[in-house]
């Protein structure tokens, strides 16, 4: 079973916003936890020979699957817990 991937979102808006790296390993995401602010965005690269997806119902977001060396980015636009 997949581990999921917490991300935490935090109100204040940078000056500049931030892109942050998550690896889809084989069995879980490196990191496991996030802390970001509103407006980064958060990049999914796949370092497994599997196919992975990411999904949060609360932003609407699918990223369908992706591929051993594929990325998927998503920027966060409000605050909370993914």
């Amino acid at each position: 079973m997949e581990r999921p991937l917490a991300v935490v979102l935090t109100a204040a808006a940078p000056a500049d916003a931030a892109s942050v790296f998550v690896f889809a390993q084989s069995q879980s995401f490196s990191p496991r936890q996030l802390n970001v602010v509103t407006g980064d965005t958060v990049i999914w690269r796949n370092t497994s020979q599997k196919t992975h997806n990411v999904k949060f119902e609360t932003e609407g977001y699918n990223s369908g699957r992706f591929s051993f060396g594929e990325v998927r980015n998503h920027p966060f636009s409000a605050a909370g817990l993914y």
